[in-house]
């Protein structure tokens, strides 16, 4: 009768250790999805940072080539040509006077400001050239990131086990930010 108590207490201790280790062992688990989760919140948070930040930079360079394309230059192409028909009447009529004198320096002033105004576009243009291809090569790291992201954090197994955990779920996903978050939803 000994042997047989003593058989059953070795047996009911060794379900409860392995029971109690299974417990142990699935709140480990979900402690790791409540990590995982917090980690994926964190880089999508990041990534949505660096998705406004690139597109208020494209949203600045679509605003600066747009007053690109009103060309400074063109602005003084009227009042040129006016001023040149003034001073070809004056050098007509009284090429010494005071007046064609301060005629052909406003001229010469607005040619200098034309040409100015055509370099410095010429300089914008090249410049803004160069910046479209800073916004590439920052998009496609974006998209590169996001991929990541999407694949560690949206389609694992690991996303699948925290949408599925309730304890790891509501430790994650309890603020109705985060509940409307990539992370926490099954769908983007």
């Amino acid at each position: 009768m000994k042997c047989h108590t003593l058989s059953w207490s070795v047996t009911g201790f060794t379900s409860i250790f392995i029971c109690a280790m299974l417990s142990i062992s699935n709140q480990a688990y979900a402690l790791d999805l409540v990590a995982f989760g917090r980690s994926c919140l964190n880089q999508e948070q990041a990534l949505n940072a660096d998705r406004k930040a690139i597109e208020a930079t494209e949203l600045e360079r679509l605003r600066a080539r747009q007053r690109q394309n009103s060309l400074p230059e063109d602005d003084y192409a009227q009042e040129l040509a006016d001023l040149e028909n003034t001073l070809d009447a004056c050098l007509e009529t009284e090429p010494n006077s005071g007046y064609c004198h301060q005629v052909r320096m406003q001229y010469d002033e607005l040619r200098y400001r034309a040409e100015k105004a055509r370099e410095d576009n010429f300089t914008e243009l090249n410049n803004t050239t160069l910046a479209n291809n800073d916004s590439l090569y920052e998009r496609e790291l974006f998209i590169q990131k996001k991929e990541r992201f999407e694949d560690l954090c949206r389609d694992s197994d690991a996303h699948y086990s925290l949408l599925n955990s309730p304890s790891a779920y509501q430790a994650v996903c309890g603020s109705a930010t985060a509940k409307h978050s990539i992370t926490c939803s099954f769908t983007d």
